[in-house]
C-alpha cells in the first residue's frame, strides 16, 4: 500500500506543525533542529501509525542536508517514522513539519 493509499483509509487522529520563524532558507533547519532538541518537542511522538510531512516553499526547496538533519533528529524519537515532502507557496523561506498521527 503506498503512503497515498493509506491517507484515503485512515482519520487523523491529531496533527502537530512546527514551524520555522527564521525567515531564513540558510538556517531554518538548524532553527527547527535546535527547538526540537532543546525542549524534546519529538518526545510524544512515537507512535505506529504516524506520518512526519516536510513542507518548504518550490522557491526555497528543501535541501539534502537538511532532509538528512531532521531525518536522524527524527529517527532517535519516532520508530519507523514514514516521510511525506511538500511543496507550500505560502512558506516563503520558511519550513514546516507536521506530524500527522491517525487510526484506521
Amino acid at each position: 500500500m503506498t503512503l497515498y493509499e493509506l491517507l484515503h483509509k485512515v482519520s487523523f487522529d491529531e496533527i502537530a506543525p512546527f514551524l520555522s520563524k527564521s525567515y531564513d532558507a540558510g538556517r531554518r533547519c538548524d532553527y527547527l533542529k535546535e527547538l526540537i532538541e532543546k525542549y524534546d518537542l519529538a518526545k510524544g511522538l512515537n507512535q505506529h501509525n504516524s506520518i512526519i510531512s516536510i513542507s518548504a516553499s518550490p522557491k526555497h526547496p528543501l535541501q539534502p542536508q537538511e532532509l538528512e538533519t531532521l531525518q536522524c533528529l527524527l529517527y532517535k524519537s519516532v520508530s519507523e517514522p514514514q516521510f511525506c515532502l511538500k511543496a507550500d507557496d505560502m512558506l516563503g523561506e520558511d519550513l514546516r513539519i507536521d506530524f500527522a498521527f491517525y487510526s484506521m
